[in-house]
């Protein structure tokens, strides 16, 4: 298990390094992210086809119900929060916040995502996204490529993974594949143990490319094996499957904390980024002595092997972007003049490409130029956006994204006119 000490020293390292000002952007940027991975809580995400058991696996891993049974919500986020509070994302991008988790005033608001914030401790560990793929191949595929955005760990949920199930799990990044983990939920369905054992196996031969291995859970029995009074009976927590589970994601979120020290330790070398500097101690200054000279090596906790490249002028870049933004409402517009009927799936589409393609360049930019990093994150909110409105498919979804993409184009206009 990963030392809290390994990771506080980690983070203290980092977080001087940035204080000191003296690193290239491009190992600025990327000490940034390291240091905030370390101090968040790693994200889990639950996946899987409608009717698998996430609900009950999300409830049994946060210990308490926090999806009540039968419920339909959209994709849910439960984090930690010092109070109970439930922030609905609309259709439009608004929030609305509810004190409780009130399903007839959540279903009133129809969102399109649910941020529940809990003072639970497991919480201050991991986050715990459960994603709604709906049940359309497009739209889950969508969901899908949206929850991988914001996800560390994958749970699939699964009683069969089928071939259509295993079409959808490749269409996330490989470098997810890596830190996931297979779920045979409702493993009570299958109370005779011959029979129960003849599924697993099947389970596994179908796995077996891309999963090490399948964990088998009876839900209902691991969160029954928590009395009301909070006492866990470990017995039959065991035979249930839970305590494996748990051993299994505790195991896989140490290795994504340790991937990201590992981060750190190459950022280190690459960049000569010094230890920890202890305080040196004061010596009285001897009467009428003459000031010491500097030493002959630096002090700095950073020595950069290259001065940064100084970034190209904002203006002309954010000129580049509006006059690309402008391109792409064009080709929107032309092609709504030339169809006869309006293909919302096309426009929604395209729109989200727009906007992952405004992300990469983007990314591009903060490579030498950090102050464009709020930027970049405000245009990933956009492309996340996007594809709630494509998930949820309302009737103002259209509408709502070339909205968000003209106030994007908006916001760099008035950037250039400040």
């Amino acid at each position: 298990m990963v030392s809290k000490a390994t990771v506080d020293k980690t983070i203290a390292r980092l977080d001087q390094a940035l204080a000191s000002g003296d690193m290239p952007p491009a190992a600025y940027s990327l000490a940034e992210r390291i240091s905030k991975r370390l101090k968040s809580p790693v994200r889990l995400a639950i996946m899987g086809l409608p009717g698998s058991g996430k609900s009950r696996l999300l409830n049994f891993l946060t210990g308490t119900e926090v999806i009540p049974k039968n419920v339909k919500l959209p994709s849910v986020l439960v984090a930690w929060g010092k109070v109970k509070k439930i922030d609905c994302t609309l259709a439009d991008g608004k929030t609305k916040s509810l004190d409780s988790f009130d399903i007839k005033a959540i279903n009133q608001l129809k969102p399109v995502f649910i941020r529940l914030k809990l003072p639970l401790p497991v919480l201050k560990k991991i986050s715990i996204l459960e994603v709604n793929i709906g049940t359309h191949e497009t739209e889950q595929k969508r969901a899908l490529t949206w929850a991988a955005r914001s996800t560390d760990l994958a749970i699939w949920c699964t009683q069969d993974f089928t071939k259509a199930e295993i079409k959808l799990w490749n269409t996330l990044p490989s470098a997810l594949h890596d830190h996931s983990l297979l779920v045979m939920t409702k493993a009570d369905a299958h109370s005779d143990k011959d029979t129960r054992a003849k599924k697993l196996g099947a389970l596994r031969s179908a796995a077996a490319k891309l999963f090490s291995n399948v964990h088998p859970i009876d839900t209902l029995q691991a969160l029954a094996a928590r009395g009301k009074d909070g006492v866990i009976n470990e017995s039959r927590l065991a035979k249930s499957g839970g305590q494996d589970l748990l051993r299994a994601v505790l195991h896989a979120v140490d290795q994504g904390i340790q991937a990201s020290l590992d981060g750190a330790v190459i950022l280190f070398t690459s960049y000569q980024i010094s230890d920890l500097a202890t305080p040196a101690q004061k010596t009285p200054e001897p009467e009428q002595s003459k000031p010491e000279a500097p030493p002959d090596e630096p002090t700095e906790l950073l020595v950069p092997k290259e001065a940064p490249t100084p970034p190209p002028d904002r203006d002309d870049f954010n000129s580049e972007i509006v006059t690309y933004l402008a391109d792409r409402v064009k080709e929107l517009q032309t092609q709504l003049s030339e169809s006869d009927a309006l293909d919302s799936e096309m426009i929604m589409a395209q729109c989200y490409e727009y906007v992952e393609g405004l992300v990469e360049q983007l990314t591009t930019r903060a490579a030498n130029d950090p102050d464009i990093l709020h930027t970049l994150d405000a245009c990933q909110d956009a492309a996340d956006m996007m594809l709630l409105l494509q998930l949820e498919n309302q009737d103002s979804a259209v509408e709502d994204a070339v909205v968000l993409l003209l106030q994007i184009k908006r916001d760099f206009e008035q950037k250039i006119a400040a």
